[in-house]
């Protein structure tokens, strides 16, 4: 799908149905440079986005579109995918299993704040090796009146995340927070489950 923004304000609202590239990215937003003319995307309710090297892509990057992500379901083929729609508080599914091998703890982990989160493995395999000095993949946390959670599940069978390191955590909770595991398996050279 490919997004065009000029002159004039734009609005795209996708609130069901499925937008997919098997090569490509679901969603282009393209904004002429200095151009823009007030274009916006919004993901709500039943959608479905899934995007072979990206869900939504950017291009120029300067300039970035205006996304309201409130819901739907984003299949994901990246790392960089799965974080940022983890960290949107949406349905996130993957499409393909992935192998991360320099997770740096800083950048790479994945901060769900006071958002509700869920992940199918759907079969596949997360796969992370962790360097630096705390080596967390997801961090879940929120306030007294708005708590973060993630929800995990495998949809069919054999969804595994991975978890390599100098005694690495999978998940960390902290406070107001809420981490529910109904399905999939996790192993880890450290602790699956810290706080």
């Amino acid at each position: 799908t490919w997004n065009a923004a000029y002159a004039e304000p734009t609005t795209v609202s996708i609130s069901g149905g499925k937008v997919s590239s098997k090569d490509y990215v679901a969603i282009l937003n393209r904004v002429a440079n200095g151009a823009g003319g007030g274009y916006s995307i919004e993901i709500t309710d039943n959608a479905i986005i899934d995007g072979a090297t990206a869900a939504i892509k950017e291009v120029d990057d300067a300039s970035p579109v205006f996304q309201d992500i409130n819901g739907g379901t984003f299949i994901v083929h990246t790392y960089d995918d799965l974080k940022k729609y983890l960290e949107a508080g949406v349905n996130v599914v993957m499409g393909e299993s992935i192998t991360t091998t320099d997770h740096a703890d800083t950048t790479d982990r994945i901060v769900i704040d006071s958002k509700a989160s869920t992940l199918d493995l759907n079969g596949k395999t997360l796969d992370v090796t962790a360097t630096g000095s705390e080596q967390t993949l997801i961090k879940i946390m929120g306030t007294e009146s708005n708590r973060g959670s993630l929800t995990l599940k495998d949809s069919k069978s054999g969804g595994t995340i991975d978890m390599n390191g100098d005694k690495p955590y999978i998940f960390f909770t902290s406070k107001y927070s809420l981490l529910t595991i109904e399905s999939g398996t996790y192993n880890s050279k450290g602790c699956i489950i810290s706080g």
